[in-house]
This record gives C-alpha cells, sequence and structure tokens, in this order.
C-alpha cells in the first residue's frame, strides 16, 4: 500500500470530484465549492455546519406551530 501524495487534492466525499487547494496563513485548506465542505491540513472533508458543531437543520414541520394544528 502506497502513502498518498501530500500535494495531491482531496476527493470530495459528497460529488467525488478534486478539490480546489489553497495555501493560507493557517495551512493548507481543501475545498469544493459545489458541496461546501472543505478541510484543513488534508484532513477528512466535512460540511462547515459539522465542523462547528451544528446540528442538522430543521424541517419545516418540526418547528412550525401551525403545522401541528
Amino acid at each position: 500500500m502506497t502513502k498518498p501524495d501530500a500535494n495531491a487534492p482531496l476527493d470530495c466525499p459528497l460529488c467525488g470530484e478534486p478539490s480546489e487547494i489553497s495555501n493560507t496563513q493557517h495551512g493548507r485548506r481543501d475545498s469544493c465549492q459545489r458541496c461546501g465542505v472543505h478541510s484543513w491540513g488534508g484532513k477528512p472533508m466535512v460540511h462547515a455546519r459539522k465542523q462547528q458543531g451544528a446540528p442538522p437543520p430543521l424541517s419545516s414541520k418540526s418547528w412550525d406551530a401551525s403545522a401541528s394544528k
């Protein structure tokens, strides 16, 4: 088993396309503009909401009081 190239872009876990790599003051950042996922330092790509620990979005029926009446 060979080690992946550290300079190769990561594949987006959602669409499978190669990520765009940018070098920032904080290090390497891989991102998929199409799907909204990214990673820092070559780690697995995640959606920004998941990385920040936000809960999944609510459906309109779960928060709309008029839907239960």
